[in-house]
């Protein structure tokens, strides 16, 4: 019995085998079936050009969605990074001035505010990206962050109380300007992905509607 069922089940495979990319030739005769009935003029064209129509409207929209969605997720994760290099520096910025400091919380604080300044950069260059691709759907951008001023500003570097304080007064500047940034681009993020879920179950939609027009369904 186990024999029968093994063989029963080889010859299964093989006859699903032999049949071939069903789903890929049902496909195929789909498309020639449209193409004849719009070629044809018959009924069903004039409702099948316009979801085609639509379809590759929504196709060339969904594409430029995923590509906001991928810019904000670069920004997004460069501009976190620079919000928890800067509350680094800030806490060692306080130390300094509050604290006395000293040689090592000068240098942490120097290396926090270095690390930022490259993840603000980063951000900078993926909020211009953002900026582009939210032009191409005729929205506009976020805007950028100055990370240029912040690390020009960083260069400056005094040991005295007076400059200590004016560092510390920067970085929290600097961190206000990356939040503000990190909620606007929080919000392009979610509008884009809603975005994109609604036409990709309008595309479903559609799809539905062009097989039952074509099989009759």
């Amino acid at each position: 019995m186990v024999r029968n069922a093994e063989r029963e089940r080889t010859e299964v495979r093989a006859a699903l085998g032999a049949l071939g990319d069903v789903a890929a030739r049902r496909t195929a005769a789909l498309a020639a079936k449209e193409a004849w009935v719009v070629a044809a003029g018959a009924d069903g064209a004039a409702e099948l050009g316009r979801l085609a129509t639509e379809v590759g409207t929504s196709r060339g929209e969904l594409a430029e969605l995923h590509e906001v969605v991928r810019a904000a997720e670069r920004a997004e994760q460069a501009l976190t990074g620079a919000v928890s290099h800067l509350d680094g520096a800030s806490n060692w910025a306080a130390y300094d001035t509050f604290g006395g400091g000293g040689f090592l919380s000068d240098m942490m604080k120097r290396e926090k505010m270095d690390q930022a300044v490259v993840l603000m950069r980063d951000a900078d260059e993926a909020l211009r990206a953002l900026t582009r691709e939210l032009g191409d759907l005729g929205q506009e951008g976020v805007g950028g962050i100055a990370s240029d001023s912040l690390e020009d500003m960083f260069d400056v570097w005094f040991d005295n109380i007076f400059s200590d304080w004016s560092v510390m007064n920067r970085i929290g500047e600097a961190r206000d300007r990356v939040r503000a940034a990190l909620g606007a681009v929080g919000q392009v993020h979610q509008g884009a992905a809603e975005r994109a879920a609604a036409l990709e179950a309008r595309l479903a939609e559609l799809g539905e509607q062009r097989e039952r027009l074509l099989t009759g369904a």
